[in-house]
């Protein structure tokens, strides 16, 4: 909701990375996702061939966690370098 203020933020403070920032994140995380999966498809194809019938499962919530940690990674490195940047207490 656009006026609800985050409750873990202090007063007057702007907190988290944006609806930008966010977006950035997600589409520098599937880049490297993409990038993690390209050279290391053919481990992840001799590890997922074990389950045979599941293999492109694996394949597929590899790639899928992989999206997620590095979303996860980047928005927190944003978020770090923003307080940072802004100071104490948002200062």
């Amino acid at each position: 909701m656009k006026g609800e203020p985050n409750a873990c933020a202090r007063p007057g403070e702007r907190s988290g990375v944006g609806r930008v920032g966010q977006a950035t994140c997600g589409v520098v995380s599937v880049g490297v996702a993409v990038v993690a999966l390209v050279f290391g498809y053919s481990g992840v194809v001799a590890v997922a061939s074990v389950v045979p019938l599941l293999s492109t499962t694996a394949i597929v919530f590899t790639w899928v966690f992989l999206w997620l940690v590095a979303w996860l990674v980047l928005v927190v490195a944003l978020s770090l370098v923003r307080a940072r940047l802004t100071g104490p207490m948002g200062a």
